[in-house]
Formats: structure tokens, sequence, C-alpha cells
């Protein structure tokens, strides 16, 4: 399988490649990552409501990330403790 990625990443398009092949090698790509993974097509295909649950959950995750480089008056264990409580709901 490794093999075949860097097969793949050789492969890569010139950066004023046409979008077609840009689309092309993408879909080639997210096709051997499934393979390595051994799932199918469906179990990585969201819903609308899936895909605004992702967006709002890596835009809040942005935040507190912005939120912890910015910080100089919280503590390492205090925002471990967030950052944990945080990422289990």
């Amino acid at each position: 399988m490794a093999d075949k990625l860097s097969n793949h990443c050789r492969n890569i398009p010139i950066p004023n490649s046409s979008s077609e092949a840009w689309i092309k090698w993408a879909k080639e790509l997210r096709l051997i990552w499934l393979e390595a993974l051994e799932i199918n097509e469906e179990a990585v295909t969201f819903s609308s409501e899936e895909e605004e649950a992702l967006r709002d959950y890596l835009y809040a995750t942005e935040l507190l990330i912005g939120c912890k480089e910015s910080a100089i008056r919280v503590s390492r264990s205090e925002w471990e403790a967030l950052e944990g409580w945080l990422l289990t709901i």
C-alpha cells in the first residue's frame, strides 16, 4: 500500500494543471486511502446534517486553539482538563 501511495504522490499534477486533472488525482488518492483503511465509500459519506455538525466542531476546535495560544493566565493543567472535557462531549 505504501508503494501505491508513493507512486501516486510522484504523479501529482503541476500547480497550473487543469481542475479536472486535480480532481482525478484527488479521487484516486481517496480510493487509495479507502483501500488502505479497509472502509467503503458509504462509511465516509456524510449527510448534510453530519457535514454541518463536523464544520461546527472544527470551527469550535479552531477557536479553542486560538484561545489556548492567547491565554497567559490559564495553567497547562487547566487547559488539559478543559480540552478533555470539550473533546468528550
